[in-house]
């Protein structure tokens, strides 16, 4: 999943983190080309325990693990 496709929002102190992946393949053979492609989505949320900062929210993505830094408020 390409990590620029992650977007992560916060309301009413719920975080929503959402995505899409897309993948595209192409295979050739004796006979011609065919292509294949695929889509798929999620959306996850989550209630946070206080009052956070929504404009201070980073993620980071290293090693295929997403973080994301909520600030308090």
């Amino acid at each position: 999943m390409d990590p620029k496709e992650v977007k992560a929002s916060v309301d009413n102190n719920i975080l929503t983190l959402s995505g899409v992946q897309k993948e595209e393949i192409e295979n050739k053979s004796q006979y011609g080309t065919s292509y294949n492609s695929s889509y798929s989505s999620f959306q996850n949320s989550f209630s946070l325990p206080g009052p956070i900062k929504s404009k201070g929210l980073k993620m980071e993505y290293n090693n295929n693990t997403l973080s994301v830094i909520i600030p308090k408020a």
